[in-house]
């Protein structure tokens, strides 16, 4: 369909995602493991208990990265990041010469290490994500707490991000307490799944949006069928098992993050609907 646009529109789009005012001008969303140590009820991702296969071929990424000749935001996401046995080394190597994101739990892993390590400019944000109910189970909090204050000291943005689950509206005023005494602002995002019969986010009534500090226009922002989209120009995904496509619903794959991949040349239409990706992400 892209052969279609006019050619001097696709032109003026692709010099703009290239031209951005950010420091990298290539993205790539990793969901580097699929293992994770807690087990939320709202979570849709697969995942699994961490193993001795977590170990990421870090020599070989750097080759890939570096035959590109482009600046790229690493996302990192999984499951939990911080269980790859050599992911600080990983991030120290990568933000050399390239930026990072990172959403993780914060109560597992070498999380000191990473904040001396690590250089806070080259981190562009930290979601450190707040799964309550599993933090409460297995006695984390103060764990969670503390990780998120020494990340903050150290200068990283960091914020507290927690799914609105609806069984938490009872409880939101109680954590949101207990973490401004500590400095912490607690924020939500949107379930998506289905719980009680019903499904979300669109179940959502209007106390539980006030509660939960959302709005409706929240639910849309990924929306983008028949605009142009740069998934594959210069943004891609990337699985557990190195593969990169540009996006997770268009294939197919653009090669290897650690043997090699390439973008394509020019922009597509967007077909679907609604792209989700952030909910195992927190």
């Amino acid at each position: 369909m892209a052969k279609d646009l006019d050619s001097m529109r696709v032109q003026e789009v692709a010099a703009f995602f290239s031209e951005s005012e950010k420091p990298y001008n290539a993205w790539l969303h990793w969901s580097a493991t699929m293992s994770c140590n807690l087990k939320c009820s709202y979570c849709f991702v697969n995942t699994k208990k961490p193993g001795l296969d977590d170990v990421i071929d870090i020599d070989k990424v750097v080759v890939s990265l570096d035959s590109l000749d482009k600046a790229f935001k690493i996302s990192f996401t999984g499951g939990e990041p911080f269980l790859i046995k050599n992911f600080v080394d990983l991030c120290t190597r990568l933000s050399k010469n390239h930026y990072l994101e990172i959403v993780t739990n914060l109560v597992t892993g070498d999380v000191e290490g990473f904040s001396e390590k690590i250089n806070s400019g080259r981190v562009e944000r930290i979601t450190a994500s707040f799964h309550l109910e599993e933090l409460e189970k297995h006695n984390l909090l103060d764990v969670y707490i503390d990780n998120f204050l020494l990340l903050k000291k150290k200068g990283f943005s960091i914020i507290c991000l927690c799914v609105a689950f609806p069984p938490f509206a009872k409880q939101v005023e109680k954590y949101k307490a207990l973490l401004k005494e500590k400095g912490i602002t607690l924020f939500f995002t949107h379930f998506i799944g289905e719980f009680d019969g019903k499904k979300y986010p669109g179940a959502y009534n209007d106390k539980e949006l006030r509660v939960f500090g959302l709005t409706r226009q929240d639910f849309n922002k990924h929306m983008s069928k028949g605009m142009l989209c740069n998934a594959g120009f210069n943004v891609g995904v990337v699985n557990e098992g190195g593969e990169v496509f540009p996006c997770d619903a268009v294939r197919p794959s653009l090669g290897s993050l650690f043997s090699g991949f390439k973008f394509k040349d020019s922009l597509i239409i967007q077909v679907i609907i609604m792209v989700v990706r952030d909910q195992h992400s927190i």
